[in-house]
């Protein structure tokens, strides 16, 4: 059940204003759900794809998309975020936590 709540809220908040995975689904993952924060990192960028899928559709047949903006940035931010996720893989537990 709260995976249900967990999903709703980051939902709600990743299509109204932009955020979810990181600010709503890893604490409630890794404090309430004790998973690892690693494992709570992952799950949240996995289902973000999703999220933000869904987010951009409603967008773009609302016409609120930039479609050259949002190329620039996704290709420059795959990148980092492959930079990201191997660098939070190679800190330890504790400082992964203390650093989000």
């Amino acid at each position: 059940m709260i995976n249900l709540l967990t999903g709703l809220a980051a939902g709600f908040f990743g299509g109204l204003v932009g955020l979810g995975g990181g600010v709503i689904m890893i604490p409630l993952m890794a404090v309430i759900l004790k998973m690892g924060q690693l494992k709570a990192h992952g799950t949240s960028l996995v289902s973000l794809v999703f999220t933000g899928i869904s987010g951009a559709f409603t967008y773009a047949l609302n016409s609120s998309v930039d479609i050259t903006a949002s190329i620039l940035l996704a290709s420059t931010a795959i990148f980092t975020a492959r930079a990201g996720a191997r660098f939070a893989n190679a800190l330890t537990k504790w400082k992964l936590k203390r650093s989000f």
